[in-house]
């Protein structure tokens, strides 16, 4: 896996990080990088859910922040012990609405759109340092703040007095003032919500909303927010489940499942570095358009780095069915490594794809599925890629003396290894 991009904004990793990264990363399973994908609501803070959570080695944790700020920081404390890699503790850290960090035993503070009023970008960067010093007591180190959307629409039921108005400019000038308040404070923040809400009169809860500008309209409003909070450094963005018909391609597909969006505009033209997160994928804004079995895999494979609240967390995605690879010979990560997992439980499959360089060697799966060993062997004989401690790394379908992978492009379609031929079959090849 390359890392190379972690050097850049916003996470600016230096070396020591990138080994950390580099080291932690080799040494998970398939299974555990999967679970790495997920954040889900955990409500229940039993003992037992949170073992449960621990031993599924999810990533991160969303939880209410306006609990008793000693239970909060008490269960965080439990699950950092526990997990096998740093979990990333999440909350809307809104305030107002969303109630302040430790419910009354907390410092109360106005909604978002109370502070713009003041026209003072100070009061922004006040309310994210208390989020932020408060957040962290209570064992917070992510919260899906600032809304950056604007409320242009008296009738949307999601946004109004969640942001910090309508006019481009104020929520612009309070949302920078916020995010590197907030981070500076070792918080990491996530605008939201992406491509854009406040226009609409539906709500993503409960169907796919739509922001209807044009797209020079949305490149002036929305395309300039999120180009000021991408230069300002915010770590993450979350992509709602909210359709910009007016950029070319993407139609009517929410964002958040959106490869148009996420990966064209987002990180193509925005240049967009960090994390980006789904919304709820229990919205119907999103289960509005297929089965979970489909839409999960799609929300990865379109963009989003992580899941929020994938709702059965232990899929048993336990069995590899199969096991290949593409290549793409211009891309500097030159083949995807397709792996697809099935669940006997919920008679599913999901896919899991990740991209490598040529020459990189990917660790084995066999540790996790014996299935893994004829698969890659397989992959290897075709490709020639190889597998970080198989047991038993050689060919499988052609003979090992075979020179040159098939599926390669470069290896023509009618091409063969001529001298094996020769020698073995003594005949000369396209005899």
């Amino acid at each position: 896996m390359k890392l190379d991009y972690l050097k850049k904004a916003p996470f600016r990793l230096d070396a020591s990080a990138l080994a950390w990264v580099g080291q932690t990363f080799a040494g998970l399973s398939p299974k555990a990088k999967l679970g790495q994908l997920v954040v889900p609501l955990c409500i229940d803070l039993s003992r037992d859910n949170l073992d449960r959570f621990i031993g599924l080695g999810v990533g991160g944790m969303l939880r209410v922040p306006s609990l008793p700020l000693a239970r909060l920081r008490a269960d965080a404390s439990y699950l950092q012990r526990r997990s096998a890699v740093p979990l990333l503790m999440c909350a809307d850290l809104e305030y107002a609405e969303m109630s302040a960090v430790g419910g009354a035993g907390g410092t109360a503070f106005p909604n978002q759109m109370t502070v713009a009023a003041t026209n003072d970008a100070q009061y922004a960067e006040k309310m994210a340092r208390v989020a932020a010093r408060e957040g962290r007591a209570a064992g917070f180190n992510w919260s899906f703040t600032p809304v950056v959307d604007l409320d242009r629409n008296t009738l949307n039921p999601v946004v109004n007095t969640r942001s910090f108005g309508g006019d481009t400019e104020r929520v612009s000038r309070f949302a920078r003032a916020y995010v590197a308040a907030l981070q500076a404070e070792g918080i990491a923040a996530c605008a939201k919500h992406w491509p854009g809400d406040g226009l609409d009169d539906r709500n993503q809860h409960y169907v796919t909303s739509v922001n209807h500008y044009d797209l020079p309209t949305w490149e002036k409003t929305f395309g300039q927010i999120y180009g000021a909070m991408v230069r300002q450094g915010v770590l993450s963005i979350m992509s709602g489940h909210i359709a910009l018909p007016a950029f070319p391609g993407a139609g009517l597909t929410p964002g958040s499942i959106s490869r148009r969006l996420n990966r064209d505009l987002l990180r193509g033209r925005l240049k967009f570095n960090g994390l980006i997160i789904s919304d709820a994928s229990i919205m119907a804004g999103l289960t509005s358009h297929g089965s979970r079995n489909d839409l999960v895999p799609q929300l990865i494979e379109n963009g989003c780095d992580m899941v929020l609240f994938q709702e059965e967390v232990e899929a048993d995605f336990d069995y590899l069915v199969d096991l290949t690879a593409v290549d793409y010979p211009k891309r500097p990560e030159r083949f995807d490594i397709v792996y697809i997992l099935y669940s006997f439980a919920r008679n599913e499959r999901v896919r899991v794809k990740t991209a490598i360089a040529d020459g990189f060697k990917p660790a084995t799966a066999t540790t996790v599925h014996a299935t893994s060993n004829w698969l890659e062997r397989e992959v290897f004989d075709m490709f020639g890629i190889q597998f970080e401690g198989h047991p038993n790394m050689r060919r499988i379908l052609l003979p090992e003396e075979w020179e040159g992978f098939p599926l390669r492009k470069e290896y023509g379609l009618i091409q063969q290894d001529e001298r094996w031929v020769r020698e073995n079959l003594n005949i000369e090849s396209g005899q």
